[in-house]
C-alpha cells in the first residue's frame, strides 16, 4: 500500500509525545531526562499547584496549567499537536525509542489502522530491600488483533479481551474527536473523570477502536512505573461498577455520542452492544488475578529487554529509573505510601516468615516487638507457641491491653517476659533496635527480621 504520508519527511516529524503531569517533580524530573535523550517532540501539560523551575529540554514545550482538570489540559494540550499522530505517555512511562519509531512507519504506511502498541513492561521501586522488579503485561503478547472491518466486532474483540489502547501511537485526529466531541457530550456526567481512571480510559480506548483498525507490534513498546493503589482500593467492588443506574445512564450518553461522532454502522443497537461488552469486560477483570496478568522478569539491576537489539535502549532507562530511585522513594513516603502490603511482594514476604520461624524456633522464649498491621500480618502466616511470652510497643494507649492473645507492655518491660525480643517492623527496624539497646542494656537480645534496609537508608 502508499504510503499516506511523504516519503521523504522524518519519521520523527510524524508524531508528537503528550504527557500529563500532576505533583509529580521527581517523576517529571526523571521523565526529562529521557526526554533529553530520545530527542522526540514532547508537550508537557502540569496541573501541579507550582511549576517546575528545573532543567527542561529544548524538545519539550512545558505547560504549566495549575487551576485546569486532566481532560480539559488534554484538550488544551492536543491543539497545540501539528504532526499527524500522538502519543500520550504519564510522567511515570518511557518509550522504546526504536519501538515508537517502527509504530511510526507502520500508520504511515497502513491508513485503514489508526492505532498501534507493542508490549508493556512494568517495574515496581518498592518491592524488596535492594531490587527494583520488573514484570511483562501478558495481555499485549497474546492480544486479539483489532483489524475486523466491522467496528461492532472490533468493540466486542476490544472488551471481552481487554489490554489498554490509550497509550498506543494514534492518529492524532482520533484524540481530538474524542476530547472535543466525546468528552464534551459527557462532561456533566461524573463518572468520566481522570481521578476515574478505569472510565477515562475505557472511554479513549473504545473510541479508538471503533475509529479503526489497532495493531499490536511483537516487541517491547513501553516500560512504566507501577505505582499500587491506595488500600481502600484493592477490592473488587470496581469491578462491578458496569452494574449500577449512573453507569447505565453513562452508556446510553456514549453510544449517542459515539454514533453522532463517528457515524457508526446503522442497523446496530450501540446502547445494547457496549451494555453487554462492559459486562464482558468486568467477568474477564474479576477473573484475572494479578499473577495471571504479569509474568515476573526479575530485577532490573540484571535485566536488560527481551529483544537483543533493545538492550542499549533498555539499558538507558533502566540507569535513569535506578539513579533516580532513591528521590521517588522519599517522594512517596513523604505523600503516604505506608501500608504493609506495597513494601515487599510475596517472595520477599515468605522470606520474612521463614526467617521469622527459624527465630521463634530457636529461642524457648522470646517477645515481638510491634503491635501494629506488620506484626497481624505475620501472624497470620506462622503458628505460635507458648514460647511468644508477650508484646510490646511504644504507643502507650496499648500498654495494657490483649494484643493477638497477649499482653501488651512498654518497652521498659520487656525483660520481664523475655530476654529476647524479635522487631517486627520493616521500616523503622534500626532505630527499635538501638533504642531497646540503649533502654535495656546488655540484658536485650535483639532479634531483627530485615537486618539493614534499603528504603531505611535512602530515607536519612
Amino acid at each position: 500500500m502508499a504510503a499516506e504520508y511523504p516519503l521523504g519527511a522524518e519519521l520523527s516529524n510524524l508524531f508528537t509525545i503528550v504527557t500529563l503531569s500532576y505533583e509529580r517533580k521527581i517523576f517529571l524530573e526523571r521523565y526529562f531526562i529521557a526526554c533529553q535523550q530520545n530527542r522526540f517532540n514532547t508537550i508537557v501539560l502540569d496541573g501541579s499547584q507550582k511549576a517546575f523551575y528545573g532543567k527542561i529540554p529544548d524538545n519539550v514545550d512545558y505547560y504549566h496549567y495549575p487551576k485546569t482538570g486532566p481532560i480539559e489540559r488534554l484538550k488544551l494540550g492536543f491543539e497545540k499537536v501539528k504532526t499527524p499522530f500522538a502519543l500520550l505517555l504519564a510522567d511515570d512511562d518511557f518509550v522504546v525509542p526504536s519501538a515508537l519509531m517502527k509504530a511510526v512507519k507502520f500508520l504511515s504506511e497502513n491508513p485503514t489502522y489508526h492505532s498501534i502498541q507493542g508490549k508493556v513492561l512494568t517495574f515496581n521501586e518498592l518491592y524488596k530491600k535492594s531490587d527494583i522488579l520488573v514484570r511483562s503485561y501478558n495481555g499485549f503478547d497474546k492480544a486479539t488483533p483489532l483489524n475486523s472491518e466491522s467496528q461492532s466486532r472490533r468493540l466486542q474483540e476490544h472488551l471481552s479481551d481487554y489490554v489498554f489502547t490509550i497509550y498506543s501511537l494514534q492518529k492524532t485526529e482520533i484524540w481530538r474527536n474524542c476530547l472535543e466531541k466525546v468528552y464534551a457530550d459527557l462532561k456533566d456526567h461524573a463518572l468520566l473523570d481522570c481521578n476515574c481512571p478505569a472510565i477515562f480510559e475505557l472511554t479513549q480506548s473504545i473510541h479508538c477502536v471503533l475509529s479503526g483498525k489497532n495493531k499490536n507490534l511483537n516487541e517491547t513498546f513501553l516500560i512504566r512505573e507501577s505505582v499500587p493503589r491506595p488500600q481502600h482500593e484493592k477490592v473488587e467492588g470496581h469491578l462491578y461498577f458496569n452494574e449500577t443506574s449512573e453507569f447505565d445512564a453513562f452508556i446510553r450518553a456514549l453510544s449517542k455520542s459515539l454514533v453522532t461522532t463517528l457515524k457508526l454502522e446503522g442497523k446496530v443497537d450501540w446502547y445494547g452492544l457496549l451494555k453487554n461488552s462492559f459486562s464482558d469486560f468486568a467477568a474477564f477483570r474479576r477473573k484475572n488475578t494479578f499473577s495471571s496478568i504479569f509474568t515476573n522478569l526479575g530485577s532490573m539491576t540484571n535485566f536488560f529487554g527481551l529483544e537483543n537489539d533493545k538492550s542499549s535502549e533498555i539499558k538507558q532507562i533502566k540507569d535513569i529509573v535506578i539513579s533516580y530511585r532513591s528521590s521517588v522513594l522519599r517522594m512517596l513516603f513523604s505523600d503516604g505510601l505506608k501500608h504493609v502490603d506495597y513494601w515487599y511482594d510475596d517472595i520477599w514476604r515468605k522470606n520474612i516468615v521463614n526467617r521469622f520461624k527459624v527465630l521463634s524456633q530457636e529461642y524457648n522464649d522470646y517477645v515481638i516487638f510491634g503491635a501494629g498491621e506488620h506484626t497481624a500480618q505475620l501472624l497470620q502466616n506462622v503458628v505460635v507457641g507458648e514460647e511468644l511470652k508477650g508484646i510490646s510497643d511504644s504507643n502507650s494507649s496499648l500498654w495494657g491491653s490483649n494484643i493477638l492473645g497477649k499482653h501488651c507492655c512498654p518497652p521498659s518491660e520487656i525483660l520481664n517476659y523475655s530476654s529476647n525480643v524479635i522487631i517486627s517492623s520493616q521500616h523503622y527496624e534500626r532505630e527499635i533496635e538501638e533504642h531497646l539497646v540503649a533502654l535495656l542494656g546488655s540484658e536485650i537480645n535483639v532479634l531483627t527480621l530485615y537486618e539493614q534496609y534499603y528504603i531505611q537508608e535512602v530515607r536519612k
